[in-house]
């Protein structure tokens, strides 16, 4: 097989500075401002983000997405790469740049590879328009957080 292979990035503009920013870039602080992620440990030393952790996240159905972080900057850069056997492997690359008025400049960038039919399928069928879309969603969420200290919930 060929794998389907899919980039999509987007550029964020967060309402603090990095060193603020950075740190929610984490599978614990995650659910402090994204309305619905949960995420089971594997392994970290310190208990959050670091080189190296390893945790999991549910997927549809009975699937478990295994996450690895691959590069753990602070407060520049953070690299994911989280694999859903039988359908996908994603390599999520986010860095921050400081913006001269204190907000931060978040440059996202996915990489989407098929690693079944229903992988292919699945990235057949998500549109660009559904990726702004989340993309959004975070970035809505993310400010949010930073200037209420509160979760934003969907209405």
């Amino acid at each position: 097989m060929n794998a389907l292979r899919v980039t999509r990035t987007y550029v964020q503009r967060l309402c603090s500075g990095p060193e603020t920013v950075f740190p929610l870039l984490c599978p614990v602080r995650e659910s402090d401002w994204l309305e619905d992620w949960a995420c089971d440990l594997v392994y970290t030393v310190s208990g959050v983000a670091e080189p190296g952790c390893v945790f999991t996240t549910p997927h549809h159905g009975d699937t478990t997405t295994v996450w690895f972080m691959a590069d753990h900057e602070p407060p520049r850069r953070v690299r994911f790469v989280r694999v859903t056997p039988g359908a996908m492997v994603v390599e999520i690359d986010i860095r921050l740049a400081p913006l001269g008025s204190g907000e931060t400049e978040a440059a996202i960038r996915y990489t989407y590879t098929a690693l079944s039919e229903q992988g292919r399928e699945s990235l057949e069928q998500s549109t660009e328009q559904d990726w702004h879309r989340m993309m959004d969603w975070w970035e809505t969420s993310m400010n949010h957080y930073l200037k209420t200290g509160q979760r934003l919930r969907r209405t």
